[in-house]
């Protein structure tokens, strides 16, 4: 079984976006920095079963992660590598192909020491594709309609419109 859990999302305008000079207040008009980096930190796991991949994160910007999300879908459904990158670290979550109909999950931490940076292998999970692709897909539509039903306009904005079009 797939989880992927929204534990809190903070909808509030953080005053660093809010008193920018181009900012209206109107969500229609959010830019994409300000969703992908800025806006509507939340609280994130991820797990598959009893292996905990990812989290809970804190302050992962869910319009990035869901961007994200619907970035690396396609690849997962073609049966293509693909990573989900995060705005807010260097970790990273690999999706590999495995065998059978099979998706290997690596959650990668970023560790450095002097003068690079390098990834280790923290956790590690096989999941069915067609099942790590219906988890996804209902994750992605379900927090565009948390976004958008508890930020009024945010329906209007084209950087929403566009990630909905991916459904």
């Amino acid at each position: 079984m797939i989880a992927l859990l929204l534990h809190e999302v903070d909808f509030k305008v953080p005053v660093a976006v809010s008193g920018l000079p181009w900012h209206d207040g109107d969500a229609e008009n959010f830019d994409a920095s300000s969703l992908r980096y800025a806006l509507f930190p939340s609280r994130v796991t991820f797990s598959v079963g009893e292996t905990l991949v990812m989290g809970p994160r804190l302050l992962v910007p869910l319009f990035d992660l869901l961007s994200c999300m619907a970035w690396v879908l396609p690849d997962i459904r073609e049966n293509k590598p693909a990573s989900m990158n995060f705005t807010e670290s260097a970790d990273r979550v690999l999706f590999n192909p495995s065998t059978g109909e099979a998706v290997e999950i690596v959650y990668a931490e970023a560790r450095s020491r002097p003068g690079a940076v390098y990834f280790h292998e923290a956790r590690k999970v096989r999941v069915a594709r067609e099942d790590l692709v219906d988890a996804f897909t209902g994750f992605l539509a379900s927090g565009l309609h948390l976004l958008t039903d508890n930020v009024p306009g945010l329906r209007q904005n084209q950087h929403v419109k566009a990630l909905a079009a991916q459904l």
